[in-house]
């Protein structure tokens, strides 16, 4: 059976991890990548409005088909990183709408979630997205900004930098 180039032979999934990143909020950015001997790839992104009822919305249209059936039959299972909210003193009133998300995520995603902190989006620069081509616009996702989105891919990043993934640090810092 002949395939084109954009559907890859079956056994390239074998080697692979799929890691579905979010950056929850009132603009929720959304990230699916997968990762193996060649290091972080980046397969899609969603950036979803509307809070809590947008992401329970794309949940059930998109998400759970990612986790469950997974779009690549060979793919191993989904990791699931997601920022956690940390309530911090300041002087204006915090926007709890990651807190809804988180427990939505919790009651929808029947797996384990790692939980990330804000600040490990301090492990990777937004210039590391722009050498590789993966940052994206607000145009390419629909709205003023695309930050909710590069944040998601940063969340990847961070999560397979903390864990020393060699190949994605190799392809994305020259590290080993």
């Amino acid at each position: 059976m002949a395939t084109d180039s954009s559907t890859p032979n079956p056994l390239y999934w074998l080697t692979k991890t799929a890691v579905l990143s979010i950056d929850p909020g009132k603009q929720t950015g959304i990230a699916l990548g997968i990762y193996g001997d060649y290091g972080y790839e980046l397969l899609k992104v969603w950036q979803i409005a509307d809070g809590l009822q947008g992401f329970i919305g794309w949940w059930k249209e998109t998400g759970h088909k990612v986790i469950v059936y997974r779009e690549w039959a060979y793919m191993k299972p989904v990791v699931v990183v997601c920022e956690k909210f940390v309530l911090r003193s300041n002087q204006f009133v915090a926007d709890t709408e990651p807190l809804l998300i988180e427990g939505a995520l919790t009651a929808l995603h029947d797996g384990d979630i790692v939980w990330q902190l804000r600040s490990d989006k301090s492990l990777v620069d937004d210039k590391i997205l722009k050498d590789h081509g993966l940052w994206h616009t607000g145009k390419q996702v629909g709205w003023k900004d695309a930050r909710d989105t590069n944040d998601a891919i940063i969340h990847a990043l961070a999560y397979l930098k903390k864990n020393k993934h060699i190949p994605t640090l190799q392809k994305y810092w020259g590290e080993e």
